[in-house]
């Protein structure tokens, strides 16, 4: 793989591929079949995996999907690593100002997607603020979502909308983003290295929980993965390649990582880099002009708000696939579930805009009142 400077184009298209991995995941593993080992170690799941695989080939996309769609979340964290490492290259960020940019970034389509929430949720035998009741409902689990505290409590981590884990974490690597920066510009690689092992230390040595907080949830479990989008950044400007033997070595440590425990904690990071592998051989191959990078591109685009509303809109569709019980309905009304996401989606996007829009005009007023007085 010879490893060249991701483009903008290059980099909607990872969000492409990556967020219709994790909206078709979030839709299969809850159908009958193998469960996935994203946080936990279960090592029935990968013999289960492999039995569905050999025994109902027929469901070999839904299996496939539930067991390993939520890679795509590797996928956003190396975006997110690459992309801030990019724009700062040539200036550290300031804290401050960074960590009011990202939630500026964050606040406005999280808090959209919440009412969102709340309108599709109601029960409207309450009348036409049912919405709101189910908010006031939902307080406390409301409060440690926006707070960004959620996934320190175990009760919280995946309560209300399951997806909606991923806020709190990423906001955790932008608290920290800054300081990993200074480390790469004072110690290049090797820092990076450090922080990679620093990681890797903690996760063995706590078996993943420290007071009963799962690292797998937070930026912890997950720096290597991260630190290797920062320092491919690091490194766009010089030629690299890897071997084909990087790429059997990750196949080979994500494999036994899935029967041997001491070796799970390595699966994030040796699947990213299966995926690297396999999105530096398609992503240069698509087009915007075709329809079918076209349809990607505007996927790209739509990732954040596809990954907010998705978890909230498949559940009766899931309901649908389980009662038909057959790899067919299990696709199609998987399919049905994600056109309705994209729709949804869109008018969340629609929606930001326009709260933009007159937020924008209210402050303009607000400032041109305070000029006069």
């Amino acid at each position: 793989m010879k490893w060249k400077e991701l483009s903008r184009n290059d980099v909607v298209f990872y969000k492409a591929i990556g967020i219709l991995l994790i909206v078709t995941h979030n839709f299969m593993h809850w159908l009958p079949g193998p469960k996935e080992m994203e946080f936990n170690f279960e090592p029935t799941s990968f013999f289960e995996f492999l039995a569905f695989v050999v025994e109902q080939p027929e469901r070999l996309i839904q299996v496939l999907l539930s067991y390993l769609g939520h890679f795509g979340v590797q996928i956003f964290i190396f975006i997110s690593a690459y992309g801030l490492t990019k724009k700062f290259l040539l200036g550290a960020p300031r804290y401050q100002g960074f960590i009011f940019s990202r939630l500026l970034s964050i606040y406005p389509s999280f808090l959209l997607a919440i009412f969102f929430w709340a309108v599709v949720k109601a029960n409207y035998d309450y009348g036409w603020l049912a919405p709101i009741k189910y908010l006031y409902w939902n307080l406390e689990g409301l409060i440690y979502k926006v707070t960004l505290l959620s996934n320190f409590f175990e009760s919280q981590r995946l309560n209300l909308v399951g997806p909606w884990w991923f806020i709190s974490f990423i906001f955790q690597f932008y608290l920290v983003f800054p300081l990993m920066f200074l480390v790469l510009k004072r110690f290049q690689s090797r820092g990076l290295l450090l922080i990679t092992c620093a990681a890797f230390v903690a996760l063995y040595s706590t078996g993943g929980t420290v007071a009963g907080v799962s690292l797998s949830y937070t930026v912890v479990g997950h720096l290597p993965e991260f630190c290797l989008g920062m320092y491919l950044a690091s490194k766009d400007q010089k030629s690299m390649s890897f071997s084909r033997g990087y790429l059997v070595a990750a196949i080979v440590v994500f494999v036994v990582g899935n029967v041997w425990p001491e070796l799970w904690y390595f699966t994030h990071l040796s699947f990213l880099i299966v995926l690297l592998f396999l999105f530096n051989a398609i992503v240069p191959k698509l087009s915007n002009v075709s329809l079918m990078g076209r349809s990607l591109f505007f996927i790209g685009g739509l990732s954040m708000y596809l990954f907010l509303v998705n978890g909230f809109l498949r559940k009766p569709f899931v309901k649908y696939a389980i009662a038909d019980d057959t790899w067919w309905s299990a696709l199609r009304y998987c399919v049905i579930s994600l056109l309705l996401s994209i729709i949804v989606a869109i008018l969340l996007s629609k929606a930001e805009v326009l709260v933009r829009w007159i937020s924008a005009r209210a402050l303009a007023k607000l400032s041109l009142r305070r000029s006069h007085d």
